[in-house]
């Protein structure tokens, strides 16, 4: 396939991702039984964002025309080991594989199997030639480059051994939001959303909020609480009442509205139902903690946009020129 016809099986690929309609439908019930963070809800949200900002031809076409790709494959194998902290993680990186002509070798998470391998599976009922430049393996090998995210339980392992070949190899980060008091109850809620989807599972959820001295923590709980039902979520209740018991035994002072727990820590990453909190005393200080986790930080959020923050209620979308810990793999595919 050339560039064109590439770009192009993407977009009839959008059509046949309607959540609301069989065969996905059926496949969603199913991932959600196997891997019961992945929500129904959460995997629309998903997958909704892929149709939009990852398979829509004119955002594809702007995109890639940043880069120098061939139009004939280049048919280099790339082995991409799919995060999944959210559904779907993976597939920006095999979209990367696909249009920049090389073969993706795809180690697939089993917790998310069942929506990747719906997702191949299509792109090879469009066109079978797809074949030829998705291989889906159990081990890899014979690759000519690798492109994977970390996790803190096996640091260091991915450098260990893929260290020798080109690779992008990231660390998973996290997002933080920068509030100044004035925020609106309206922007609050929004910002809920930032922390609530997909559990804070992901990259672009908020993990910690920066806040002036003596910011009211009651009115932020007030407007952060319409994600009350995420406590009949048995895996998020279980995170929430174990780690608030720690606090507790710990005597360590915090407060919650039942379903989030807020707690002072300098941390910018926490655990599920956590959200550490910093104080900052003003523009400079808040930006020497800023500069200090930078290499922590997938996105800033906030309402001053001009400073490049994320608005809030935005975490749900990726856009394609967005890269996991800000490492850009088209580029690398370009030239590997």
């Amino acid at each position: 396939m050339n560039l064109e016809e590439r770009i192009n099986l993407l977009e009839k690929l959008s059509k046949e991702l309607n959540p609301a309609e069989e065969p996905l439908l059926s496949k969603m019930e199913r991932a959600k039984v196997k891997n019961p963070w992945f929500t129904l809800d959460n995997q629309i949200k998903s997958i909704n964002n892929i149709r939009n900002n990852y398979l829509d031809k004119a955002k594809i076409k702007a995109w890639i025309a940043n880069y120098e790709l061939s139009d004939e494959p280049k048919n280099k194998v790339i082995g991409l080991i799919l995060d999944d902290h959210k559904p779907l993680q993976g597939i920006h990186d095999l979209i990367a594989v696909f249009l920049s002509g090389n073969i993706a070798q795809i180690k697939i998470h089993e917790n998310d199997k069942v929506l990747v391998d719906y997702f191949i599976d299509k792109m090879i009922e469009i066109n079978p030639d797809c074949k030829d430049c998705i291989q889906v393996v159990d081990r890899m090998s014979a690759f000519d480059g690798i492109i994977a995210t970390e996790s803190e339980n096996i640091a260091g392992y991915f450098t260990k051994y893929f260290g020798k070949y080109p690779n992008v190899l990231r660390n998973r980060r996290t997002s933080v939001a920068v509030l100044n008091g004035s925020e609106t109850k309206e922007e609050l809620e929004l910002m809920a959303n930032d922390v609530f989807d997909f559990f804070g599972l992901s990259s672009n959820n908020i993990s910690k909020v920066f806040v002036p001295s003596g910011y009211d923590f009651i009115t932020f709980l007030d407007n952060v609480d319409q994600f009350e039902n995420i406590k009949h979520h048995v895996g998020y209740v279980n995170c929430y009442d174990y780690y608030r018991s720690i606090l507790l035994m710990k005597l360590i002072e915090h407060k919650t509205n039942n379903s989030l727990t807020i707690v002072e820590n300098a941390d910018a990453k926490s655990h599920t139902s956590l959200v550490h909190y910093e104080f900052y005393s003003g523009e400079d200080d808040l930006q020497n903690k800023l500069s200090k986790q930078a290499e922590e930080i997938q996105r800033i959020y906030g309402t001053e946009i001009p400073k490049g923050y994320h608005s809030f209620g935005s975490a749900r979308n990726n856009l394609l020129e967005e890269f996991e810990n800000k490492k850009d793999v088209m580029q690398f595919l370009t030239t590997i």
